[in-house]
């Protein structure tokens, strides 16, 4: 394994530099001048997941809290795309967060960008043929097979 280039240690001080930054601009104006000058931030570090040849980056995305409940669709919907517009490709859901409303937001994103995140589930069991055997009921949630 190769190894990444960037530290944990630079990553979180960039990100606090910038934060710090954007915190003393004041305006949206100056904001938007700083952000014209500020170098790109860096890649967000990823590490490979077991054998499955896909990378994790390693924050990821939990489908609990504003993500399972019901009537904030809207909300979870943006908190979804601006999870993956960020960098992060590892989604985490639960057919008992919030009786199966977590899946269904997530579908909503995972319609158009499936293919740039791996999602996770938990299925209530841990016999493999129980799993494998017919596609589970979240994934008419996820819009998805899998």
């Amino acid at each position: 394994m190769d190894k990444n280039p960037v530290t944990r240690r630079e990553f979180f001080r960039t990100v606090a530099g910038t934060a710090a930054a954007a915190g003393l601009a004041g305006t949206i104006g100056q904001l938007d001048a700083l952000a014209d000058k500020q170098p790109a931030a860096p890649p967000m570090p990823e590490r490979p997941f077991g054998k499955t040849g896909f990378s994790v980056r390693i924050f990821s995305l939990g489908g609990q809290a504003t993500l399972e409940e019901p009537d904030r669709l809207d909300d979870a919907v943006k908190i979804i795309h601006r999870a993956i517009d960020l960098g992060v490709n590892y989604l985490d859901t639960a057919h008992v967060y919030g009786k199966g409303v977590s899946e269904t937001y997530f579908g909503e994103v995972l319609r158009t960008r499936r293919k740039e995140v791996f999602l996770a589930t938990k299925t209530g069991t841990s016999r493999r043929s129980s799993i494998t055997s017919s596609p589970p009921p979240s994934s008419a949630r996820w819009r998805s097979s899998g």
